[in-house]
């Protein structure tokens, strides 16, 4: 559960961590204030801290690639999303190629580079790996 990453963050802030899956599915369509999606969406917007998240298994479910684009568009969480595909989980619902071409359309290149390269780049660097 996200909260328990909650104590980790605040104790080291400068630790890089990823929280799978933008929470997953189910919780994007969750409505309770407490799950995982709103509390990921939440840990991403400040700045005190290097939380990230990634779209992986939840790419598969392109009812939910806008709600995905508009937390990668927004200013306060863009930096912090990853993009992924799960593919050995993804393949079972369609071939990783064609849900990635479904994705990187409805985000259009300047987002779909954002979380594909960019931010992958800044997860990377640090001072062991230069990117």
């Amino acid at each position: 559960h996200p909260s328990c990453f909650k104590i980790l963050v605040k104790k080291y802030p400068k630790l890089k961590i990823c929280l799978a899956h933008f929470g997953g599915t189910y919780e994007m369509e969750n409505t309770a204030d407490d799950n995982w999606y709103k509390q990921i969406r939440e840990m991403i917007s400040k700045k005190d801290n290097q939380v990230y998240t990634d779209v992986s298994y939840s790419l598969w479910d392109g009812k939910h690639h806008g709600k995905l684009k508009e937390a990668i568009a927004d200013p306060d969480t863009s930096a912090r999303i990853l993009f992924g595909t799960d593919f050995y989980m993804t393949e079972k619902e369609k071939q990783e190629k064609i849900l990635t071409g479904m994705f990187r359309m409805k985000m259009g290149e300047p987002l779909f580079q954002k979380v594909d390269y960019d931010n992958v780049k800044a997860f990377l660097n640090s001072e062991y790996y230069g990117f």
